[in-house]
């Protein structure tokens, strides 16, 4: 028996992962036990701790139950994959994090339907081995919900692109 692990993505967010990531990846995150786990230790990141707290939050009162479950499964889901494939990032300050995340709650209180929409069909173009893995992974628990699977990780990836690039 082996053991398998991922190839390195150091350019990831910015990069796709590669193929054969991405075929791991989506058997990974069928197991919500790894994704669980992953997760819990990418929250020690705060940018996505906040983040995800706050675009959860804001999402509670648009969504029904379900969509709710699968948009943090996305979200989760995105950052137990950043988590996987690279170091996490380090420099971003407490205060810097905060700004992002506020800004970024605020963009998506005047438009969430469009904003979501918009950063959905650019995470599917630019990162579309990404995208098809966490999409794929999350067909067992949320069949008819992946598109809300696919915008919470486009969104927790959009806010850590802008962060980043500040």
């Amino acid at each position: 028996m082996s053991i398998v692990q991922l190839e390195p993505q150091p350019n990831f967010p910015a990069e796709d992962i590669s193929e054969q990531t991405a075929e791991i990846l989506e058997l990974w995150l069928q197991n919500r036990e790894i994704v669980a786990s992953t997760h819990e230790q990418a929250e020690f990141f705060l940018l996505y701790r906040l983040g995800h707290k706050a675009f959860a939050r804001l999402a509670y009162d648009l969504l029904d139950d379900t969509q709710l479950a699968a948009f943090s499964h996305g979200i989760g889901a995105y950052e137990a994959t950043a988590t996987l494939v690279r170091p996490m990032p380090t420099g971003i300050s407490p205060q810097t994090a905060t700004l992002h995340v506020a800004t970024a709650h605020h963009e998506l209180q005047r438009s969430f339907i469009g904003k979501v929409a918009e950063v959905r069909g650019t995470f599917q173009e630019q990162l579309p081995n990404t995208s098809h893995a966490i999409g794929e992974s999350a067909v067992r628990y949320y069949r008819d919900h992946t598109n809300y699977v696919i915008s919470g990780a486009a969104l927790a990836r959009e806010l850590e692109i802008g962060t980043l690039d500040a």
